[in-house]
C-alpha cells in the first residue's frame, strides 16, 4: 500500500511539473538548401548527403521520390578512401574530386594538409596511501594498502593534430555562372589519453572535412526536432499576439486562423495543412504551402462554418502537419466547446 500511495505521489507530480514547461516534440525531416539556393526546382535532380546522415532507411525513403538523385557518398568517400601511404614526408596532400549531375558541376580540392604530435599538461589522480608514525604503509585486513586520499599530478602527454583545407565551387555548367566558391578549413584532435596513430586522425579530418563541403554545397538531409505547441498555434484573429493563441475556443466561433513557424533551415521545402473531425484522417480544408527564406511566422485561414456545413456540429477537430507525400509530422486538437 505504502509503495502504490508513492508511486501515485511521483506521477502526481510529473504531471504537475508538465504542466509547467514539458511540450511535445516532433522530428521534422527536411532537404537543407545552400544559401546560394534560391529555388526547390533550380536543379531538382541533384542532392548529396555527408557520411552518415542518412543512415535511417525511412528517412532516406522520404525524400528518395524522384526528385532525388543518389550521389549520396561520391564525395565524401572520394576524399576518404585516398592512399594514406601515399603521402609524401612533410604530409602535404593535394586531392581533387569533380561531380556533375544536371547542370550542376561541383568542383572540391584538399591542399595544406597536416598530421602534427604536439604535447600538453595532463593531469591524473594517484592515492596517497595511509602510513603510520614509523613511516610504514598501513594495511587492511588483507593486506592492501589503505589509501588515504588521492591527489592531482601533472604530467606531459602527446596527442596528434590533423588540419585539412578543403576549397570548394559550384558552377551552373550552361550558364557558366559560380554559384559558390569557399574554403573550408577542418583540424581534428585525439584525445591525449587516447592511443591512436598519425593516420586515422587525419583520416578523421578529411572526412569532417569532406562532410563540410557537401553541407555547404549541395542539398543535404536533415531532421530536426521542434516544439509541437511552438510550430503549429491557433488564434480566432489573423494579426498574431501570443496572448490571444490557445487550442480552446467557443462553440460559436466562426474562424481560426493556424499560424505555422517552422526553422530557418526549413526554407524551400514543402508541407501541407490540413483539418479533419477529430478522429478521423478524412482532411475537410488543406493548405499546400513552400516554406520560403525570411519567414518567421505564416498563418491559414479555417473557416468553422464551412467545416461544420460538412460534418455537423463538431466539438474537437484535428489539425495535422504533413509532407508532400501526405505523412503527418503531428496533429494538434482544438476544442470547440
Amino acid at each position: 500500500m505504502f509503495h502504490g500511495n508513492v508511486v501515485k505521489m511521483i506521477a502526481g507530480m510529473g504531471a504537475a511539473l508538465c504542466l509547467w514547461g514539458c511540450s511535445e516534440k516532433a522530428s521534422l525531416n527536411i532537404v537543407y538548401y545552400p544559401s546560394y539556393w534560391h529555388s526547390a526546382t533550380n536543379y531538382d535532380r541533384v542532392a548529396l548527403a555527408p557520411i552518415g546522415s542518412i543512415s535511417d532507411p525511412q528517412l532516406y525513403g522520404e525524400f528518395r521520390n524522384g526528385i532525388v538523385q543518389d550521389l549520396q557518398t561520391r564525395i565524401p568517400m572520394a576524399f576518404a578512401d585516398y592512399s594514406l601511404s601515399e603521402l609524401s614526408d612533410d604530409d602535404v596532400m593535394y586531392h581533387e574530386v569533380q561531380v556533375q549531375a544536371n547542370g550542376l558541376m561541383l568542383k572540391a580540392y584538399m591542399t595544406d594538409s597536416f598530421i602534427d604530435l604536439a604535447e600538453t599538461i595532463c593531469e591524473r589522480e594517484e592515492p596517497v596511501y595511509l602510513r603510520d608514525e614509523n613511516g610504514h604503509f598501513v594495511r587492511d585486513s588483507e593486506g592492501r594498502k589503505v589509501i588515504d586520499h588521492y591527489k592531482n599530478v601533472k604530467y606531459r602527454c602527446s596527442y596528434w593534430s590533423a588540419r585539412v583545407s578543403t576549397h570548394v565551387s559550384v558552377v551552373d555548367v550552361k550558364t557558366n555562372v559560380v554559384m559558390l566558391q569557399d574554403e573550408y578549413t577542418k583540424v581534428y584532435e585525439s584525445d591525449p589519453y587516447e592511443t591512436v596513430s598519425d593516420r586515422s586522425v587525419l583520416r578523421e579530418a578529411v572526412r569532417a572535412a569532406a562532410s563540410q563541403v557537401v553541407f555547404n554545397a549541395l542539398p543535404t538531409f536533415e531532421r530536426r526536432t521542434i516544439d509541437v505547441e511552438d510550430t503549429l498555434q491557433f488564434s480566432t484573429e489573423s494579426t498574431y499576439n501570443k496572448k490571444k493563441v490557445d487550442d480552446e475556443f467557443p462553440k460559436s466561433t466562426s474562424k481560426i486562423y493556424a499560424f505555422i513557424s517552422l526553422p530557418k533551415a526549413a526554407k524551400l521545402n514543402y508541407f501541407k495543412l490540413d483539418v479533419s473531425a477529430s478522429g478521423s484522417e478524412t482532411p475537410l480544408k488543406s493548405y499546400d504551402f513552400q516554406w520560403q527564406e525570411g519567414n518567421k511566422r505564416i498563418y491559414f485561414e479555417f473557416d468553422i462554418y464551412e467545416i461544420k456545413a460538412m460534418v455537423g456540429n463538431v466539438s474537437k477537430l484535428d489539425f495535422r502537419l504533413r509532407y508532400p507525400n501526405g505523412k503527418a509530422v503531428f496533429k494538434r486538437t482544438v476544442t470547440l466547446k
